[in-house]
């Protein structure tokens, strides 16, 4: 499931516009921590409410799986010939990149409710919170997504110029290189939905990417074969033998 949705991350970074994320940081900033620690302290609320037995932390803890917008469904809302024609192309450019955002972004609400849990020092959760939560996972997880997208969008531009490769082998890289990096990224134990994302926003920063790909349906097809598929493998109950 991490990789389709990761796969997802990656298209979506990918499809942005050139510099968008940097055009748009204080509109998605403003969009995804407040409107997140909003979001998960009322849900946290609410399942106190539905199951008082439990301790209001346990429930941050589920509520920081249930705060996220899950960019699988917002892609049925900005995709289509449905959201072309009534949904503005702005704000569905806005949609998709905060879905994959704060979908990134959950780990260090999950994190800080999980060491509030286990640790009996406050000091010591928030101490961990802040290296692991957010330096280690999210920091390191959005650098190296960025480092791999930037470099990787060099090395296909150099050889484009030297006609090693063309305009398929563009396409062909949805696939290899959102799998490569969420692979780097869980090797080394960051977030690697994060990474996936800041990669494609990376890689198509200057606007080579996206010119090379123009009109391409590809990324499109692959997504929703791979959201299909997950789906399908979940959805289809067991079979007895």
């Amino acid at each position: 499931m991490r990789i389709v949705l990761a796969a997802g991350l990656f298209t979506i970074g990918i499809e942005l516009p050139k510099n968008y994320m940097w055009k748009h940081a204080k509109s998605l900033l403003a969009m995804v921590v407040p409107t997140m620690a909003a979001g998960w302290l009322v849900v946290g609320g609410i399942l106190k409410l539905l199951f008082p037995t439990l301790t209001y932390v346990s429930c941050l803890v589920i509520a920081a799986c249930l705060t996220p917008t899950d960019p699988i469904i917002c892609g049925a809302i900005v995709g289509g010939r449905f959201a072309v024609k009534h949904v503005p192309v702005n704000l569905r450019r806005i949609l998709s990149a905060e879905s994959a955002a704060n979908d990134g972004l959950a780990y260090p609400f999950l994190s800080i409710s999980i060491y509030l849990t286990v640790e009996s020092s406050k000091r010591v959760a928030f101490g961990k919170w802040f290296l692991v939560g957010w330096l280690y996972q999210v920091i390191l997880g959005v650098t190296l997504g960025a480092v791999v997208g930037l470099l990787f969008s060099k090395f296909l531009q150099l050889s484009k110029r030297k006609g090693y490769i063309d305009r398929e082998s563009y396409v062909a890289q949805y696939l290899a290189m959102s799998f490569f990096t969420i692979g780097v990224a869980k090797t080394i134990g960051s977030d690697d939905l994060l990474a996936a994302f800041a990669a494609g926003s990376a890689m198509s920063w200057d606007g080579h990417f996206n010119e090379q790909t123009e009109g391409e349906v590809f990324a499109s097809v692959i997504d929703l074969v791979l959201n299909c598929s997950c789906f399908i493998y979940i959805g289809t109950p067991d079979i007895p033998a």
